[in-house]
């Protein structure tokens, strides 16, 4: 059961972000509304989601190669960073950008993801 709970954030991230991350890196006037146009600190969190997609992938492969315990190393601290950063960006911004909306609906269903699978172990 661990290993589901934990494969939907992980999944979640990859799929998201692969869209995300698509989707700034062109020049469309909705990335442009989102994000801002382009400049330094839009191509840093271009990074930062690129990292987490790849330490999501990292997390997919040690669940299926490794054991759950090994991931569990390697998961929280990775969703744990994520709750933080997107519940500090609505305390930073508020709701007035669909890209805070989006990151507390996802630190909310991560926590409770997180806390499930503690729950369960």
């Amino acid at each position: 059961m661990q290993k589901v709970i934990l494969c939907i954030p992980l999944i979640a991230n990859i799929v998201i972000l692969s869209l995300v991350l698509k989707w700034m890196w062109s020049a469309s006037a909705d990335a442009q509304m989102a994000y801002g146009p382009d400049s330094p600190s839009r191509r840093i969190l271009t990074c930062i989601y690129f990292a987490i997609t790849v330490a999501s992938a990292a997390g997919l492969v040690i669940l299926r190669f490794v054991d759950v315990h090994t991931a569990m190393l390697l998961i929280t601290p990775l969703l744990g960073l994520q709750i933080i950063y997107k519940l500090l960006s609505v305390a930073a911004i508020g709701f007035t950008n669909p890209v805070i909306i989006s990151n507390a609906i996802i630190a909310v269903v991560y926590a409770g993801l997180l806390f499930l699978v503690w729950v369960i172990s």
